[in-house]
């Protein structure tokens, strides 16, 4: 039976481990090596120092998903007076447990953390197989949206 929480400082090793196999599956390597040292420093400084809520998923004692919303305030604006803003990033299950409803309960997890904290706009990058999920969830494309990678 899979089990859910709200991840605390206690968690970060499985949040890296996830993190880890997420990149991989991304750019489809089997080469870990590449994550330790900076990546996971840097990981884990973000985990204990910034402001997001991260979700995770398990089966027994075994991190099977996770998923993270950072938080950002930006200038609030005529229908979004709080200015509260956050942005879900990591959405991840590891193959062997998709298809099951796991990403879909850390989503929603993370959108009532986001309701409760004020957040007036969830914003993601979705990959086309993420699409189909997160438009279940009630999420819809936007052309208004540009971005500059620097």
């Amino acid at each position: 039976m899979i089990s859910y929480k709200i991840a605390t400082p206690d968690d970060v090793d499985d949040f890296i481990n996830l993190r880890i196999e997420f990149e991989c599956c991304m750019y489809n390597s089997d080469d870990k090596s590449q994550f330790i040292g900076a990546f996971s420093q840097a990981t884990e400084d973000f985990f204990k120092n910034c402001n997001h809520t991260t979700a995770l998923a398990y089966d027994g004692e075994k991190a099977v998903g996770c998923a993270t919303l950072c938080y950002i305030t930006v200038m609030p604006t005529a229908n979004r007076l709080s200015g509260k803003r956050a942005h879900l990033m990591n959405v991840f299950v590891k193959p062997e447990y998709r298809r099951q409803g796991i990403a879909s309960r850390l989503v929603q997890m993370l959108i009532e953390n986001a309701k409760e904290r004020g957040v007036t706009l969830i914003s993601l990058d979705a990959t086309e197989n993420g699409r189909p999920l997160y438009k279940l969830l009630g999420f819809e494309d936007n052309k208004k949206n540009m971005s500059l990678d620097l």
